[in-house]
C-alpha cells in the first residue's frame, strides 16, 4: 500500500486521456489546492466545496496529476484520489486505489482461528468492508509516516453522495480524518458540491475541530470566462486554431456567466457549428423549468424578489430567513435556484448561477408584460413564469445566434 502513497493514484476513467475537454488553468485555485494536496504535516483535514459544474473536480484532478507526474514519479508522495460513486461500491473502489486486497489481507492467526472454528470470516457487507480498508490504511499510513516522515494524502470526491449510497460512511470517514489529523499520519480531503455535507460534518463538533477552513470553488470571473471561450482548443487532442469572436464570447458570458459547465456547452456548440442562439435557449429553457412551482407560490417568489433587489444579488441567510421564511429559502436551495456561500459576515445566499439570474430577470419581465396586457383587456392568459419568448430574441439581438464559419 505504501507504493500508492509514494506514487499517488487515480483510477480510470479519471486517468489522463486525450479525449477530455481542454483544461483551463486557474493558477490561484491550483496553488491553493496544491498546498492542501501536498504531503505536508498540517494536523487538519479539508473540505473543498463548489456547485455542480463549477470545475472543482477537474481542478483537483489536474493538480493531482501534476503531483503524480513530479513528486510521485520520484516517490516523494502524491495523493490517492477516489470518487465515491466510482466502481461497484465505495469500499471496493477505495481498496483498489490504495492497493488493498480483501482476501490477501487476512492474518495467519485469523486463518488458524477460522480453521479451529474459534471465529468466523469477516462480514461481507459494505460497512464492515469499509472498516477493514480504513483499518489497513491506518496501519500502513502510520508505517509510511514513520519511514518517510510525511503523511499520506487521500482525496474523497463526491462526499455528498456517500450518505445516499452508504449511510454512515461519511461519519466514519470524518472520525478517521480527525484521528489521522491528530496523529499526523494521513490527510483526508473531502470534495462536495452541496452545503448539506458541510452542515452534516459540523454536527460532530469534536470531529469538526480538526477541519481546516473550507475551500470554496466558485465560478470563473467574467474575464476568465471570456478567455476560456476564446481558447481555440476545445478537446485535449484538438488541433483547431479557430477562435470564437470576442463579441460573441462577451455576450455569452453576460447571459450564462462563469459556470464552467455552461461555458463548455456553449463552446461545444461553437466548435460543432450549432447556432449559439439555440444552445443558449436550451440552457435557459432548462433553467426556467426550475421555476414551475415557484410561479404558483407567492411565498417562494417573495424570496426571489428580495434577493433580486439586493445589492450584488447577495443577502445574509439570517436576514433573508427573517424577512421571508426558512422553509421557502430551503426549498429554493434544494431546487438549485439558490446557493449558500460564506463571507466575513457569515453565511450568505445568492442565485445558483448567472444563468439563474438571467432566467429570473426574464421571468420578471414576462410577468410585468402579462400584467400590462391584462390591464389593457388582452385575452392572453397572464402567468408569472411567462413563456420565455424573450430569450431567443435576446440572443438574436446581440449576435449570439451566429455559428462557426
Amino acid at each position: 500500500m505504501s507504493h500508492a502513497y509514494e506514487r499517488g493514484n487515480i483510477l480510470p476513467p479519471f486517468t489522463e486521456n486525450s479525449y477530455e475537454t481542454a483544461y483551463f488553468p486557474r493558477p490561484e485555485l491550483e496553488n491553493t489546492l496544491r498546498e492542501v494536496l501536498s504531503p505536508k504535516f498540517t494536523n487538519e483535514y479539508y473540505l473543498v466545496s463548489g456547485e455542480s459544474g463549477s470545475g472543482k473536480t477537474r481542478a483537483v484532478v489536474e493538480v493531482i496529476r501534476q503531483l503524480i507526474a513530479t513528486d510521485g514519479r520520484q516517490s516523494l508522495g502524491a495523493p490517492v484520489y477516489v470518487l465515491s460513486i466510482q466502481g461497484r461500491n465505495f469500499p471496493e473502489t477505495l481498496a483498489r486505489a490504495v492497493g488493498f486486497n480483501f482476501d490477501e489481507h487476512i492474518s495467519f492467526q485469523f486463518f488458524l482461528d477460522f480453521v479451529m472454528r474459534i471465529h468466523t470470516f469477516p462480514q461481507r457487507d459494505d460497512h464492515n468492508r469499509l472498516i477493514r480498508v480504513l483499518d489497513a490504511v491506518e496501519k500502513s499510513a502510520f508505517a509510511y509516516m514513520t519511514r518517510h516522515g510525511r503523511p499520506m494524502v487521500l482525496v474523497v470526491d463526491g462526499a455528498n453522495s456517500l450518505e445516499q449510497y452508504m449511510p454512515g460512511a461519511l461519519r466514519l470517514l470524518q472520525e478517521k480524518a480527525k484521528l489521522w489529523a491528530d496523529a499526523n499520519i494521513a490527510k483526508i480531503v473531502f470534495i462536495t458540491n452541496d452545503e448539506d455535507t458541510g452542515s452534516l460534518l459540523q454536527k460532530q463538533p469534536s470531529n469538526w475541530s480538526r477541519a481546516a477552513t473550507p475551500i470554496i470553488v466558485g465560478d470563473l470571473t467574467k474575464e476568465e470566462a471570456i478567455e476560456y471561450l476564446l481558447m481555440p482548443k476545445f478537446m485535449e487532442n484538438s488541433g483547431s486554431t479557430d477562435a470564437m469572436p470576442l463579441a460573441m464570447a462577451e455576450r455569452i458570458v453576460d447571459l450564462v456567466g462563469g459556470r464552467m459547465h455552461h461555458l463548455i456547452v456553449c463552446k461545444r456548440s461553437w466548435v460543432t457549428g450549432r447556432p449559439m442562439g439555440e444552445t443558449v435557449e436550451d440552457l435557459m429553457s432548462r433553467e426556467r423549468e426550475k421555476f414551475v412551482c415557484v410561479s404558483r407560490n407567492p411565498s417562494l417568489w417573495n424570496v426571489i424578489t428580495r434577493l433580486r433587489k439586493a445589492p450584488e444579488k447577495t443577502l445574509l441567510l439570517s436576514k433573508l430567513i427573517r424577512d421571508t421564511s426558512e422553509e421557502a429559502v430551503t426549498l429554493l436551495a434544494k431546487q438549485d435556484i439558490l446557493r449558500y456561500g460564506r463571507d466575513g459576515r457569515g453565511t450568505t445566499v445568492q442565485f445558483q448561477s448567472k444563468l439563474t439570474e438571467t432566467a429570473v430577470e426574464q421571468l420578471e419581465m414576462a410577468y410585468i408584460r402579462d400584467k400590462s396586457l391584462l390591464a389593457q383587456g388582452s385575452t392572453e392568459s397572464p402567468g408569472l413564469a411567462g413563456d420565455g419568448s424573450g430569450v431567443g430574441q435576446t440572443c438574436q439581438d446581440t449576435g449570439v445566434h451566429a455559428t462557426k464559419t
